[in-house]
C-alpha cells in the first residue's frame, strides 16, 4: 500500500483531463469516467470569517446531486486555539444503488473499526469483528435455523419401503421396455445377492462402466442393496482417464459390458452382464431384499454410498465420498420441497458420474413415481418432442447450458407441458435463461440449486418469484435441512450482509472426504468453529454475500476453477496434461465468455525451445486422458505468457482466441450439403467464414454446440447425429455422412409438399413403446373470439389452417405385420373443418354453468380421440 501511494503522489500534479486522455476509458453519463468511490481527508485549518459586530461560521449546504457512487468526507475539528477535537464525517452516496440503512451500517462499522484499532494498536487488521451482536446473530443462528429430524436409514431400505407401498407402479421407462417396482426390486436383489456371496458389502467400491440402460439401474440398486458404494464410470471418458480412476479407487468388481469392457483396463473381477452364464448364474440367486445378517457387516449412515470422481488440482482427478446420510438427508429434503406428487417421474439425461443424476434417479424411486432413461443420442430432441399432455415431467433437471439448448428446440407454445418443476444446477444460472420460462410458463417451478459434489448434489436453494426482476444472475438462495452456510473472510470471520466473502459448508450433506487423498481432504474440509465441537465445514472456493433478506448470492470463483456444462474444472490438471507434451514449455488455461452465454476453455502454451506444435497436435494430446469437456476450445500459442508487474500470470491480458478457419486459402462449398453445415458452423460458433475444411471444435464447438448442430441441421433437412459430429469433424467428412431428409415413404402420387406417409418422430416411439392407450394424449387451448364472429366464419377460417398447415391434418396409421406405426398426411381439402367444429349452447348458464360446462365438453372431446384407430376423427373446436 505505501508503495502504492508513493506512486499516486509523484503524479499528483498529473492534469485530470491528461489523464482521462491517456486512459481513454468507457463514457458513461450515470457515472465518473475514471472512479466510483472517493475517500478524501481535510486537515487544513478551517477558514475564518471575522466581521465586526457579526459573528460567522460554515453552513453546508447540500447539493441534492452526489458526484460519485459513494464518497466520504473526514475533517479534522480544531478549536480555536488551535487544540484538537476530534474528526467528524459525512457520507455522500447515490439513492439508486445503496439504501439509506446499508450506508447508515456502513458508518456505524467504520467507527467499530476506528474504536478497536485505537483500543488495540498492535491488532492485525483482519481480526477485528465488525459485526454487531444482532448481525452476527442473524447472520450465524437465524439464517443458518434449518434443523429438521431426518430418519437414520439408508437408501436401499427407503427404495424398498417404496416397493411395498407402490409394487406394480411403474418404476422405469426405457426405449420399449418398462420394469415395475417390483421387477426392478427383484432383478436387483439378485445382483445383490451375488455380490454378498463374493464377499462385496460396505466400504467396498464396485464400478459401474455401462451404458445408459436398465442394466445400468438395476446394478446401481443392487450395489447399494449389498452396502457398498457405487463408482460411476462413463463409458465415453478417455481410456487413460478410465485406467487412472480403476487404478485409484480399486473397486472390488467392475460391471460392464462386453463392447464396453476392451477399453478398460484388465481387472482382477469382471462382471459382463450381458454375458449367457452371468444371466444364468443370477436367475439362481435369491429374490429377497438382503438384510445385514447376509451382508459382510451391517449397514449404516456413515457407510459410502457411492465415489464420483471430480477434476483435481494435481494433475489428476480426485473422487468424493459420499454417505448414506447425506443422500437421505438431501433426498428426503428435495422430496418434499419438489412436491413430485404431481406428473410422471423425471427422465435421465445425465451421466452418473455427473452427480446431479442423483436427483433425477432417486426422487421418483422415492416417492412411487417412474424414471425415464433417455437415448444418450437426441436425448434433447426427445425432450423437446415430449407430447402436451395433463401430466408433464415431475422434475427436470438441467444444467444452464442445457436450458440453451432446450430453449433452442422447444417451441414457446410447448414450454408449460413439459415438467411441472424445473431444477437448474451446476452453473451459475442468469436469469436470460429463464425468461422465456417466466413469460410463457408461469406455472413451472423453477429451482436454482447450488451446491458442490462435496456436499452431496444441492445444498442451498432458491425459487424463482414472478416479482423478481428481469435480467442478472439469479441468487443462490437459503440453505436446506440440517445445513448451514457460513460467508467468511481470511480470518474465518463472518462477514455482514453485502460484503463478499468465501462459502463454507457445514452440516448433514458433507462428504466424507476425499478418497485416499487424507491431506487433501484435511486442506478442504476443516473445523467449523461455529458448530458444535468435531464437527468439520467444506471450503467451496466460491465467493458469494448475504443479501439483507438472508439469500446468498453466487460472485464467482475465489480460486481458478470454474464450471463448464455444470462440471467442476480445475485448470491446473489441464495444464499438467498440457505440459506434459515435449513441444510445451509453458501453458495457462482460463474459461472465456467472449460472447454472452457461450463459456469456453481456452488454453494458452508457450512451445519449448527448438520445438514445433501446433493447437490440434495438443487437443489431440489432451483427448486421450481427459474427457471432451475438459479439452479447450481454442489452444493459442504465445511467445510468452503475459505476467503482471509482480510477476504473476496477467489472465486479463490473455489474448482472445481467433475462432475462425485454420488454413489460410479456404476452400469453398461445392454441395448444398457443405454450403448448410458452413452456415451452421457460423451461426452456432459466432465465427465468419468458414470453410469446408474447418474443424468444428477446433474453431470453438463442444458437445453442448453439436446438440445445437444436429437440431438446426435437422430442421434444415440434413440428417446427422452427435457421434457424427464427433467422428467427422469437418464440413468435408460430416457432409459425406450426412443425409438429406427425402420423402422416401411417400404414398405413390402423393404432392411431395408435405402430404404422404412419414415415419414416426422419436418421441411417438416412445409413447407407443410404453403400451397401453395413448388416446388422452392431447393439447388444448381456450381462444377468445370477437363478439360477432359466426359459425360459418369460424368453419371457413379453420378450414384454411387445415389447408394451409400439413401437420393438423396428420393421422397415424396402425402397425400390420409387413409394416410399422407410421404417420400420414392427406391433400389439403379433405379434411373437412365443419366436422370439428361443435357448438355448445351456454347462453342461459351462469359463470359456474360455464364453467363446468367447459369441462365437461373438453373431457369429451378428449374421450373422442383415437390416435390408434388411425380413422378420420380429428380434433376439435369447442
Amino acid at each position: 500500500m505505501r508503495a502504492v501511494d508513493l506512486a499516486a503522489y509523484a503524479h499528483q500534479e498529473l492534469p485530470f483531463e491528461r489523464l482521462v486522455e491517456l486512459l481513454n476509458p468507457v463514457r458513461s453519463l450515470s457515472r465518473h469516467p475514471l472512479f466510483q468511490v472517493m475517500l478524501a481527508f481535510q486537515n487544513t485549518p478551517e477558514a475564518v470569517l471575522e466581521l465586526p459586530g457579526i459573528v460567522a461560521r460554515p453552513e453546508p449546504v447540500g447539493l441534492g446531486a452526489a458526484k460519485f457512487d459513494l464518497s466520504l468526507g473526514l475533517s479534522e475539528r480544531r478549536a480555536r486555539d488551535g487544540r484538537p477535537e476530534g474528526i467528524e464525517g459525512l457520507i455522500e452516496y447515490r439513492t439508486d444503488l445503496f439504501e439509506r440503512s446499508s450506508i447508515e451500517a456502513m458508518g456505524r462499522r467504520l467507527v467499530a473499526l476506528l474504536e478497536a484499532v485505537v483500543a488495540d494498536p498492535n491488532q492485525p487488521i483482519g481480526r477485528i469483528d465488525l459485526l454487531e451482536q444482532e448481525g452476527r446473530q442473524q447472520i450465524l443462528i437465524d439464517w443458518n435455523n434449518t434443523a429438521c429430524e431426518v430418519p437414520s436409514t439408508t437408501l436401499p431400505a427407503l427404495f424398498e419401503a417404496q416397493v411395498r407401498r407402490s409394487p406394480d407402479a411403474t418404476a422405469l421407462v426405457f426405449e420399449e421396455g418398462t420394469l415395475t417396482y417390483a421387477q426392478l426390486n427383484t432383478q436387483a436383489n439378485r445382483l445383490a445377492h451375488f455380490l454378498i456371496g463374493e464377499g462385496i458389502g460396505p466400504e467396498d467400491l464396485v464400478a459401474l462402466a455401462l451404458p445408459r440402460s436398465v442394466e445400468m439401474v438395476v446394478s446401481l440398486l443392487a450395489i447399494l442393496k449389498a452396502g457398498a458404494a457405487y463408482l460411476p464410470l462413463d463409458p465415453d471418458y478417455p481410456a487413460e482417464r478410465l485406467a487412472y480412476i480403476l487404478q485409484d479407487a480399486q473397486p472390488a468388481c467392475v460391471f460392464t459390458t462386453a463392447q464396453i469392457a476392451h477399453r478398460l483396463p484388465d481387472s482382477p473381477f469382471q462382471l459382463l452382464l450381458e454375458h449367457p452364464d452371468t444371466v444364468k448364474a443370477l436367475a439362481r440367486n435369491l429374490e429377497t431384499n438382503p438384510i445385514d445378517a447376509e451382508r459382510s457387516e451391517p449397514l449404516n449412515v456413515h457407510n459410502p454410498a457411492y465415489v464420483i470422481y471430480t477434476s483435481g488440482s494435481t494433475g489428476v482427478p480426485k473422487g468424493v465420498v459420499a454417505t448414506h446420510q447425506g443422500v437421505v438427508n438431501y433426498t428426503l429434503w428435495a422430496l418434499e420441497a419438489y412436491q413430485l406428487s404431481v406428473g410422471s417421474g423425471a427422465p435421465i439425461n445425465t451421466p452418473l458420474a455427473f452427480d446431479a443424476t442423483v436427483t433425477s434417479l432417486f426422487l421418483p424411486l422415492l416417492s412411487g413415481k417412474p424414471i425415464t432413461l433417455l437415448p444418450e443420442a437426441g436425448q434433447f430432441e426427445i425432450l423437446a418432442e415430449q407430447p402436451s399432455s395433463s401430466t408433464g415431467f415431475s422434475l427436470l433437471k438441467l444444467t444452464p447450458a442445457h436450458i440453451e439448448v432446450l430453449n433452442q428446440l422447444l417451441p414457446t407454445e410447448e414450454l408449460a407441458g413439459l415438467t411441472h418443476c424445473l431444477v437448474i444446477g451446476g452453473e451459475n444460472l442468469n436469469e436470460l435463461s429463464v425468461s422465456r420460462w417466466r413469460r410463457h410458463a408461469p406455472q413451472t417451478r423453477l429451482i436454482n440449486e447450488y451446491g458442490p459434489t462435496e456436499t452431496v448434489v444441492g445444498c442451498t436453494v432458491y425459487e424463482v418469484q414472478p416479482s423478481d426482476p428481469e435480467g442478472g444472475s439469479i441468487p443462490i438462495g437459503r440453505p436446506i435441512w440440517n445445513t448451514r452456510v457460513y460467508v467468511l473472510d481470511g480470518s474465518l470471520q463472518p462477514v455482514p450482509a453485502g460484503v463478499p466473502g468465501e462459502l463454507y459448508i457445514a452440516g448433514a450433506g458433507l462428504a466424507r472426504g476425499y478418497l485416499k487423498r487424507p491431506a487433501l481432504s484435511a486442506e478442504r474440509f476443516v473445523a467449523d468453529p461455529y458448530g458444535t465441537p468435531g464437527t468439520r465445514m467444506y471450503r467451496t472456493g466460491d465467493l458469494a454475500r448475504w443479501r439483507a433478506e438472508g439469500v446468498l448470492e453466487y460472485l464467482g470463483r475465489a480460486d481458478q476453477q470454474f464450471k463448464i456444462r455444470g462440471f467442476r474444472i480445475e485448470p491446473g490438471e489441464i495444464e499438467a496434461v498440457l505440459l506434459s507434451h515435449q513441444s510445451v514449455a509453458q501453458a495457462a488455461v482460463i474459461a472465456r465468455e467472449d460472447r454472452a452465454g457461450a463459456k469456453r476453455l481456452v488454453g494458452y502454451v508457450v512451445p519449448a525451445r527448438g520445438e514445433n506444435t501446433d493447437p490440434a497436435t495438443l487437443r489431440a494430446h489432451l483427448g486421450q486422458s481427459l474427457p471432451d469437456y475438459m479439452v479447450p476450445a481454442a489452444i493459442v500459442l504465445l511467445n510468452a505468457l503475459p505476467l503482471t508487474p509482480n510477476g504473476k500470470l496477467d489472465r486479463k491480458a490473455l489474448p482472445t482466441p481467433d475462432l475462425t478457419a485454420s488454413t489460410s486459402v479456404r476452400r469453398a462449398a461445392h454441395s448444398t450439403e457443405e454450403e448448410l453445415l458452413c452456415s451452421l458452423f457460423a451461426e452456432i460458433l459466432g465465427v465468419s467464414g468458414v470453410g469446408i475444411e474447418d474443424n468444428f471444435f477446433a474453431l470453438g464447438g463442444d458437445s453442448i454446440n453439436s446438440i445445437q448442430l444436429v437440431a438446426k441441421a435437422r430442421k434444415a433437412g440434413l440428417i446427422i447425429s452427435p457421434r457424427d459430429v464427433f467422428e467427422h469433424q469437418s464440413v468435408e467428412a460430416l457432409a459425406a455422412v450426412a443425409s438429406m431428409v427425402q420423402a422416401t415413404d411417400a404414398a405413390p402420387g402423393a404432392d411431395s409438399g408435405g402430404v404422404g406417409k412419414l415415419p414416426l418422430s422419436p418421441i411417438m416411439h416412445w409413447l407407443l413403446g410404453r403400451g397401453g392407450s395413448i388416446g388422452r394424449f392431447s393439447q388444448s387451448m381456450l381462444l377468445q373470439v370477437p363478439a360477432r364472429l359466426t359459425e360459418e366464419q369460424l368453419v371457413g377460417v379453420l378450414q384454411a389452417l387445415l389447408d394451409h398447415h400439413d401437420a393438423l391434418r396428420v393421422r397415424l396409421v396402425g402397425a400390420s405385420d409387413s409394416a410399422e406405426w407410421s404417420l400420414e398426411i392427406p391433400e389439403p381439402g379433405t379434411m373437412k373443418a365443419a366436422g370439428c367444429v361443435r357448438r355448445v349452447e351456454v347462453s342461459g348458464l351462469d359463470e359456474g354453468g360455464r364453467l363446468a360446462c367447459m369441462v365437461e365438453q373438453a373431457q369429451a372431446a378428449q374421450a373422442r380421440l383415437e390416435p390408434e384407430a388411425g380413422g378420420d376423427a380429428p380434433g376439435g373446436v369447442v
